[in-house]
């Protein structure tokens, strides 16, 4: 993890789980991480494969240029992305998966931003395929950042954590400019959809 806010949330996360698979929903506390509150998010899991934004942080929203509340999360991502992202959310729900992206932001002049972001599966009524813990933190900050909005998110990269079942897996970083990348692993073999990782601790 190469930002400490998204290490933070991550060993939050991890401490209120416990044994646990995911915590739940209720076990969060802002108070215990105000200091990240500002690149935190909670997705809602929609029935129609949308994950909307139930909360979002106030730098978040500063670097959308809008509150985005309630708006689609995949819809900030391009087409080549957007599926992947996607694919991966849907691991984080179903297979209390933690995922952690390197993205790109390109505002409207082109100019971009590196930024990073975690998926981390939450219980609601005992499910975990309602509510996504994240946050998305800015790895630098350009000059125009807060005053250009970003328009458009791209997968630069991803690791893999699976903390219920003590391993760990790291993909190759996906080059921004490689419009045909697609998400390869190293020993990964494919089930349905998904791409499954095979191994003991890492």
């Amino acid at each position: 993890m190469k930002h400490n806010h998204t290490n933070e949330l991550y060993i939050y996360w991890n401490r209120i789980r416990g044994t646990r698979i995911a915590p739940d929903r209720s076990a969060l506390e802002p108070a215990d991480i105000r200091t990240i509150l500002k690149d935190t998010f909670i997705l809602h899991v929609g029935e129609g494969g949308d994950y909307n934004f139930r909360l979002a942080g106030t730098r978040t929203c500063s670097l959308f240029g809008r509150e985005v509340k309630s708006s689609n999360f995949l819809d900030l991502f391009d087409g080549d992305s957007r599926e992947a992202v996607q694919t991966l959310l849907h691991t984080t729900c179903e297979d209390a998966t933690v995922n952690i992206l390197g993205l790109i932001g390109k505002n409207k002049n082109g100019y971009t931003i590196p930024l990073e972001t975690i998926f981390l599966p939450l219980k609601l009524n005992g499910r975990t395929d309602a509510r996504i813990l994240g946050s998305l933190a800015p790895l630098q900050m350009p000059h125009w950042a807060g005053m250009d909005p970003i328009e458009q998110l791209q997968l630069s990269s991803l690791r893999m954590i699976m903390p219920h079942q003590h391993k760990v897996e790291v993909s190759r970083p996906i080059q921004s400019e490689d419009k045909n990348a697609s998400l390869e692993f190293v020993g990964a073999r494919k089930v349905g959809h998904l791409t499954v990782l095979d191994g003991g601790i890492h």
